[in-house]
């Protein structure tokens, strides 16, 4: 009885198997049909590649499901494990016949492309997040997460103004996301937009008060709008936040700095040191402020550390390094800085015109009249280098020239490029008897 009730559920089986053949048949021809009638029909010819499939005329399947590959990019194959997990994919060169699994294609879904993404993200592998973020908002332009992770990964790398666009998007769809909106001021501040990005703080505030670094980012922000007592007065709440984060100083610092306390800024840039003095951004403001204060082999010795760290970064440890070679009369390496510094960043007008002075001071007045002409021609309110020029033309022996000179920027020039021009004649006619008659002849006409 039991050999007989198994051949008769063979037959049945083998019935049903070849109804389902002939309902795949059916599928097929239709399938083809539909396909003579639009051959562009992506949709059709992977739905005719799935009935290939359970025919395992794998084949023709993959016939199939590659010309949708090579049509529409928003399919893949999909390769499955034994437990039917997804192992692999996007690899339509293995054929289908060369599988033990089983395999199917199905449509991309963007979480396929954001899944990775993340992991890469942490990985610092910020091109490849990018490009998968990319292709996972084609699929689904409203994915939270691939804005996310493009933005971070735009931000991480420097660039701020393609990241602003998608924390945009993050804080329109949630705008109490405290996380979203420290990004997106954090990326406006670094474009320079920083009257939008305090909004941005105030939101963090307002939904998560003890959210990390909102504090520094506030006072951050007030400081390079130059108001520097409300930069202190939120780095003040970042120290006591957090008194172990170096950066927190360094920021107060460089308010206290533009205040003019310098002793406070030197305290916190000491503090910054203490706690990592493996950042050069630390040993350069300290050093700039030690060239500030005239405190010159110190400043040297940490614009020196500062540089040697990242020679191709600021220019304006160059520069202040120059400032104080000019202080102790090495011209040559003041020159030498200064020429560094205008290569980094040709826009520098002001390169220009201390190039000029270091010239003036080694008495080379020609090449003094070059640069302080290239520096007007670029500048028409350059007054230090027009007054660097009339001043050279007054040692080359041209004195009516110089005194033209003068006398244009009698009415013309800043009282602070006056007072400096002034004192520079009274520093020549010191050094220069010759000229005494003259200078004297232009400070009571000129100033």
């Amino acid at each position: 009885m039991k050999i007989i009730f198994t051949l008769l559920l063979g037959v049945l089986l083998g019935e049903v198997c070849a109804q389902k053949d002939s309902l795949l048949d059916v599928r097929i021809e239709q399938y083809s049909k539909l396909l003579e009638e639009d051959p562009t029909n992506d949709n059709i010819r992977y739905l005719r590649g799935l009935a290939y499939v359970e025919q395992r005329q794998h084949y023709y399947a993959q016939l199939d499901f590659n010309a949708v590959i090579a049509n529409n990019s928003k399919y893949f194959y999909a390769f499955r494990n034994e437990d039917g997990a997804l192992v692999d994919f996007n690899k339509p060169d293995l054929g289908l016949e060369d599988s033990s699994t089983a395999i199917i294609l199905k449509p991309f879904q963007s979480y396929y492309f954001t899944d990775p993404a993340y992991d890469l993200l942490y990985e610092e592998r910020f091109d490849e997040v990018i490009d998968l973020c990319n292709k996972a908002l084609l699929l689904d332009s409203n994915n939270t997460d691939a804005y996310e992770y493009r933005g971070s990964a735009s931000f991480f790398k420097g660039e701020y103004e393609a990241c602003i666009p998608d924390f945009e998007w993050l804080v329109a769809e949630d705008s109490t996301n405290a996380y979203f909106n420290n990004n997106l001021g954090s990326a406006l501040t670094n474009v320079g937009r920083t009257e939008e990005a305090l909004p941005c703080y105030y939101l963090v505030l307002r939904y998560e008060p003890s959210f990390e670094g909102v504090y520094f980012n506030l006072g951050n922000t007030y400081y390079y709008l130059f108001e520097a007592d409300s930069a202190i007065k939120y780095l003040d709440k970042a120290v006591a936040y957090d008194s172990l984060r170096a950066e927190n100083f360094s920021a107060r610092g460089n308010s206290y700095s533009y205040k003019g306390k310098s002793e406070m800024a030197l305290l916190d840039y000491n503090r910054a040191l203490a706690l990592d003095s493996t950042e050069y951004r630390y040993w350069g403001n300290r050093g700039m402020l030690y060239e500030y204060m005239g405190r010159y082999d110190e400043a040297l010795a940490d614009l020196n550390k500062a540089i040697e760290h990242d020679p191709e970064r600021y220019y304006e440890y160059y520069n202040y390094r120059a400032k104080v070679y000019v202080a102790q009369e090495k011209y040559e390496l003041a020159l030498a800085d200064y020429q560094k510094a205008q290569a980094m960043n040709s826009d520098l007008v002001s390169n220009e015109g201390s190039i000029g002075w270091v010239y003036y001071l080694m008495e080379e007045y020609k090449n003094c009249i070059r640069y302080s002409e290239l520096a007007i021609e670029r500048d028409a309110t350059a007054y230090y280098a027009a007054y660097n020029k009339a001043i050279s033309l007054l040692c080359l022996g041209d004195k009516e020239a110089s005194l033209e000179l003068y006398m244009q920027l009698k009415d013309e020039a800043s009282a602070a490029a006056k007072e400096g021009a002034k004192q520079d004649l009274r520093d020549l006619r010191k050094s220069k008897r010759t000229l005494r008659k003259e200078v004297r002849r232009i400070v009571k006409r000129c100033f």
